[in-house]
């Protein structure tokens, strides 16, 4: 089973290459650790641009800076 390489509270943003709308906010914070899907850790995160929460796995993302 595959380890999580961030934590809640860090600073994270979508890798290039997603198809995104133009609008996606560049930050994200991680909220909460998820269980792994086909292996792959995922993450729930949240910016503060949107009123909405986003799961994404850990392939989809990287990080920007450190625990807050």
């Amino acid at each position: 089973m595959s380890l999580h390489q961030f934590g809640v509270g860090q600073t994270v943003r979508l890798k290039r290459g997603a198809r995104l709308p133009p609008k996606t906010p560049e930050f994200y914070k991680i909220t909460r650790l998820l269980p792994p899907t086909e292996n792959m850790p995922q993450y729930r995160i949240r910016s503060d641009a949107e009123n909405h929460d986003r799961v994404v796995t850990q392939d989809s993302i990287e990080a920007v800076g450190g625990l807050l």
